[in-house]
Protein backbone atom coordinates (compact mmCIF):
# COMPACT_ATOMS: atom_id res chain seq x y z
CA UNK A 1 0.00 0.00 0.00
CA UNK A 2 1.33 3.44 -0.89
CA UNK A 3 1.97 5.98 1.87
CA UNK A 4 -0.69 8.31 0.42
CA UNK A 5 -3.30 5.53 0.66
CA UNK A 6 -2.35 4.84 4.27
CA UNK A 7 -2.63 8.55 5.14
CA UNK A 8 -6.06 8.82 3.53
CA UNK A 9 -7.21 5.68 5.32
CA UNK A 10 -5.91 6.92 8.69
CA UNK A 11 -7.61 10.31 8.34
CA UNK A 12 -10.85 8.68 7.17
CA UNK A 13 -10.82 6.47 10.27
CA UNK A 14 -10.09 9.43 12.56
CA UNK A 15 -12.88 11.46 10.95
CA UNK A 16 -15.30 8.55 11.38
CA UNK A 17 -14.40 8.27 15.07
CA UNK A 18 -14.86 12.02 15.52
CA UNK A 19 -18.32 11.80 13.96
CA UNK A 20 -19.23 8.96 16.31
CA UNK A 21 -17.97 10.97 19.30
CA UNK A 22 -20.04 13.99 18.27
CA UNK A 23 -23.16 11.84 18.12
CA UNK A 24 -22.70 9.84 21.32
CA UNK A 25 -20.36 11.81 23.60
CA UNK A 26 -21.85 15.04 24.93
CA UNK A 27 -18.43 16.01 26.35
CA UNK A 28 -16.58 15.64 23.04
CA UNK A 29 -14.28 18.63 22.51
CA UNK A 30 -14.34 19.26 18.76
CA UNK A 31 -11.89 22.16 18.90
CA UNK A 32 -9.29 20.08 20.73
CA UNK A 33 -9.85 17.23 18.30
CA UNK A 34 -9.23 19.51 15.30
CA UNK A 35 -6.03 20.82 16.88
CA UNK A 36 -4.65 17.31 17.40
CA UNK A 37 -5.86 16.06 14.00
CA UNK A 38 -4.14 18.89 12.16
CA UNK A 39 -0.76 18.63 13.92
CA UNK A 40 1.86 17.24 11.54
CA UNK A 41 3.16 13.80 12.44
CA UNK A 42 0.52 13.01 15.07
CA UNK A 43 -1.38 10.42 13.03
CA UNK A 44 1.18 9.16 10.53
CA UNK A 45 4.64 8.25 11.70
Amino acid sequence: MKKHSIEVSAYSTIDYLAMWEQLYNPDFNRMEFQTVRNEPGKLIG
